[in-house]
Parts: C-alpha cells; sequence; structure tokens
C-alpha cells in the first residue's frame, strides 16, 4: 500500500477519490526514475494544476533530482511536497480532457484481459479511466448487492470438483467415479485428500493453475469459495490477503494487538479447545469510541503439517462485525426450500491467521493451512496499481440532464482484475503467493517521496 503519513491511521487506510489519484501521479512524475523528458512535461503540468509559485516547484523538481544535502534542505523539501499533496488546497479544478491528451490519463474500454494487461505495464504516474471494469454492470454505489449475487460461473471453489480433479491430476491418484460425475465430497474422497496433502495453501496453488485452462478462459471470477458438505460457502477474496499482511505489518509498528477473548489458539501452545474462538481485532479505519471488530471462527485449522484434521479448512466459519462482513450476511442465498447465510473471510479474520502464526512463532512457509496467504511484493504492487491507478468514469442521468461521475474501482473489480491476471501462464502461485520472501515493512511504501 501507500501512504504519505502512516501516523494518520484514517487516512492511511480511506481510499483516494478519483482526482487525488490524478493529483498523486502528477507529483510522481516529477521523480528522477521516470525519462527526462517525461519528467519536463510533468513539471510543466504540474504548474498549469496548481497555484503554487513556479519557481518552487523548479526547486522541488532539481532536490528530487539529486536529493537534499542537508536538514535545512530536507525541511525545505517536506514543505514543497506537502505543497504538491493530493488534499493541498493549492490545486486547481483539473482539465480531465486536456490530462488525457498529455498522456497522465488513459482512456481504456475497460475489457478484462487489456485492462489486466496494462495495469502490468504502466508506472504510478500514470491513472487509467475505464467505463467499467469487464462486463459489471453495477453502479459503484449498487456495488454491495452486485456483490452478493454471485453466480456459479463467476466463483472459484477451492474444494470444488474443478480444482480436486486437478490436484488428483497432479499428484498421481484416482478419485472415485462417481465424484468425477457428481462432484459431491464422501468420506472417501475426503480420505484421499488427507492422505496427498490437501492443505488450503495446495488447494489455492491449484486453483491458480485451473484458473489458466481452457475452460475459464472466457470466465469472469470474482469470488473464490469453500463449499461445506451442508451446501454453505465461505467467500474468499485474494486482495484480501495483501490488505490483511499490509494492515498487521502496521499494527505491529503501531503497537495494536489482535487480542483472544474466548479461546486459547494465540498462545504460544494453546489448542485445547476446537471449537469457537472469538478476537478482537484492530478497525483499519477507527472513528468513534469503537477501536476493534469483533471475529468469530469455528473449526480454525491447525497451520503445520502435522496437525490434526488438516482438511478443517473445508469447514470453517466466520463472522465479522465490521460493515463489510454484516452486509453480506443480510443476503441469504436460496436453494429449493434451503436458506443460506453467506460468509465472507474479509480482512478482520484473515490477520487473526497472521496473528496465531505470529504467537506460535510459525513460519508462513510451514503453514500450510494459513487461510491467509502472505503476498510477494511484486502481487503486491499490482494490488496497489489496482487501488490507486484505476478510475471508472461513466454517465448517469441527473433531472434530465447527463453528467460524468468519476470514482474509484471496488472490490469486485479489483478482484475480477487479480483472477484475469491469476490465468496468465506466467502468474504462478510462488509469484503471487510466497512464504519464504520477507516482505514485513516493504509493503509499506511512502506516496509522494
Amino acid at each position: 500500500m501507500r501512504s504519505k503519513d502512516y501516523n494518520d491511521q484514517v487516512k492511511s487506510f480511506t481510499p483516494l477519490e478519483p482526482h487525488q489519484m490524478v493529483r498523486v501521479a502528477l507529483a510522481e512524475g516529477t521523480k528522477p526514475q521516470y525519462p527526462e523528458p517525461e519528467r519536463q512535461r510533468y513539471r510543466r503540468l504540474l504548474k498549469d494544476c496548481t497555484i503554487i509559485d513556479e519557481s518552487r516547484i523548479d526547486v522541488l523538481f532539481r532536490i528530487m533530482q539529486r536529493g537534499s544535502s542537508s536538514p535545512r534542505e530536507k525541511n525545505f523539501l517536506d514543505a514543497l511536497v506537502a505543497e504538491v499533496d493530493y488534499d493541498s488546497s493549492a490545486w486547481k479544478p483539473l482539465d480531465y480532457n486536456a490530462l488525457k491528451k498529455e498522456g497522465v490519463i488513459i482512456e481504456h474500454d475497460g475489457n478484462l484481459k487489456g485492462l489486466t494487461g496494462l495495469v502490468q505495464e504502466i508506472d504510478e504516474s500514470k491513472v487509467i479511466f475505464v467505463p467499467s471494469v469487464g462486463e459489471r454492470a453495477a453502479a459503484p454505489e449498487d456495488e454491495q448487492d452486485y456483490k452478493k449475487h454471485v453466480d456459479s460461473r463467476n466463483k472459484l471453489v477451492l474444494n470444488g470438483k474443478d480444482v480436486v480433479a486437478r490436484f488428483a491430476q497432479d499428484r498421481g491418484f484416482e478419485l472415485p467415479e462417481n465424484y468425477l460425475k457428481r462432484g459431491y465430497m464422501t468420506t472417501e474422497v475426503l480420505t484421499l485428500l488427507e492422505r496427498h496433502g490437501f492443505y488450503f495453501t495446495e488447494a489455492l496453488r491449484t486453483a491458480v493453475e485451473v484458473l489458466k485452462e481452457p475452460k475459464y478462459e472466457n470466465r469472469v471470477i470474482t469470488t473464490m469459495a469453500i463449499k461445506r458438505r451442508d451446501g454453505t460457502e465461505l467467500r474468499l477474496h485474494p486482495h484480501d490477503f495483501v490488505e490483511a499482511a499490509e494492515f498487521y505489518t502496521y499494527c505491529l509498528l503501531h503497537n495494536k494487538a489482535v487480542v483472544e477473548t474466548l479461546g486459547d489458539k494465540l498462545t504460544e501452545l494453546g489448542d485445547k479447545y476446537h471449537g469457537a474462538s472469538t478476537f478482537d481485532v484492530p478497525k483499519r479505519t477507527p472513528i468513534g469510541r469503537n477501536r476493534h471488530n469483533n471475529v468469530e471462527l469455528h473449526y480454525f485449522p491447525n497451520p503445520k503439517r502435522d496437525g490434526p484434521y488438516p482438511l478443517d479448512w473445508m469447514n470453517t466459519k466466520v463472522t465479522c462485525d465490521c460493515p463489510h462482513a454484516l452486509n453480506m450476511r443480510n443476503y441469504e442465498e436460496r436453494n429449493g426450500r434451503m436458506t443460506r447465510v453467506v460468509e465472507t473471510m474479509d480482512t478482520h479474520a484473515d490477520m487473526v491467521f497472521l496473528a496465531m502464526m505470529h504467537k506460535k512463532g510459525i513460519s508462513p512457509g510451514e503453514a500450510v493451512n494459513n487461510m491467509s496467504p502472505i503476498p510477494t511484493l511484486e502481487f503486491s504492487r499490482i494490488v496497489d496499481r489496482t487501488r490507486y491507478n484505476i478510475v471508472q468514469e461513466f454517465e448517469v442521468d441527473v433531472e434530465g440532464r447527463t453528467r460524468t461521475r468519476r470514482a474509484y474501482v471496488r472490490e469486485d473489480g479489483i478482484e475480477k482484475i487479480l483472477n484475469e491476471l491469476a490465468k496468465s501462464p506466467e502468474w504462478t502461485f510462488e509469484r503471487m503467493f510466497n512464504g519464504r520472501e520477507r516482505v514485513g515493512r516493504k509493503l509499506l511504501r511512502p506516496m509522494l517521496v
């Protein structure tokens, strides 16, 4: 992630508005790592788009080129950077059409394959404007409902038939014929999977390979899911894995802890209770008196390879009292006479897994059932671009008049891009998630300097 001031937690974890993204890109383009002709163009644009004295922008440009050489110069640089900050009052209204002609804003039709490729190509001095992400038909304000109504074609089930069959193929064992026909998870199938080590990370690794198969080429995947034997499901999202790693690192640096309020999962040797555990997890944007969210977990899987009940990740149940998780549970998915509440494994629940590994001294490489896998730096940078460098620009009718509206891309749009990314042959599981790569503080980058 990127922030101008990590001491301001609320601002650090609040999404940027479209005009703020463009402002950040304009300041970014003056940095010395970019080609000199481009830096000069961004210097000119910075002068055009702000009311800052041009000579001060020239000084900013020069100091950024060679670096500050003294504490006094460093203080002067900090003051200049503050003037071009994304929420500074020194900015004029942006002329988006002019910035499109200058190449700061790149217009794209939003087709998923092309957009995913472009996200990998651009740098942080560019902002992509799209009418929608992929086939999306929902306006941003309708996204919460859009995310609830997920068709089976738009899900990738981690313990579903496609993933299980591919895992069996890769491990060289045969599955019962009735499972291949009906896909029902019998005791015989579970025994085979347990014997061959179908841990959560192996399921996710296999799922990344399944996305590369022709069957999924033209399918838009908006969520991963775990199907339980009673028909209920738990939804998971790769971008939450990145957010959890970022926020857990932030909490460690700012002395904020995940506290277990029921159970003993976070003690060094504790695993006494196999049922429910509850946790107070710090809020990402704490506003008001309540500084924590409450997470309840049932069937917390043992993280290590030699632990009991290795397939318990298929039974894990999660509830969280944050607005997003509560809103998801407000929707009930009906199948005939059965009514099932949607559960989502959000960032707060992912944080509990990271806290458990930290408390027990378990490395990410050992944690085969870590349901919050650690992202690589490269993958986290891709997620950053989806958060800070893509704007959805669309038209709405307001009292009989057409108005242009702009919004940052919400979570389901990010998920579409990340799952499309996983379809590329070069994006393997290890390139996205690698427990042996030490990331930590590297996930928290400064925004303007």
